[in-house]
C-alpha cells in the first residue's frame, strides 16, 4: 500500500475515532467502550479486572459509563 494512501486511511480512522469519542452515548456496551478507548474488545475484556476498568455487569451484559472511562483514563499510571 502506498504510504500516502496508508496515511490517509490512518488519518480517517483517527478522525472517525475522535468523532465517536465526541458523540458517544453516556452508557456504552463493551464494543462501544473498546472503540471509545481505542482498543480491541478482546483487550478490553481481558483487562477488566487487572486494570480496574470501571464497569457494571447487568446479568451477562457489561456496561460502561463514558464519564467514568474518561476519569479512569486521566488517572492511569504512565
Amino acid at each position: 500500500m502506498p504510504v500516502v494512501l496508508h496515511d490517509k486511511i490512518k488519518l480517517r480512522n483517527l478522525e472517525d475515532a475522535n468523532e465517536f469519542r465526541r458523540t458517544a452515548p453516556e452508557i456504552l456496551d463493551k464494543e462501544g467502550a473498546a472503540r471509545f478507548l481505542g482498543v480491541s474488545v478482546r483487550s478490553l475484556v481481558e483487562n477488566l479486572d487487572a486494570k480496574s476498568i470501571p464497569h457494571k455487569a447487568l446479568g451477562q451484559v457489561l456496561i460502561f459509563s463514558r464519564d467514568a472511562l474518561v476519569e479512569w483514563v486521566k488517572h492511569i499510571d504512565s
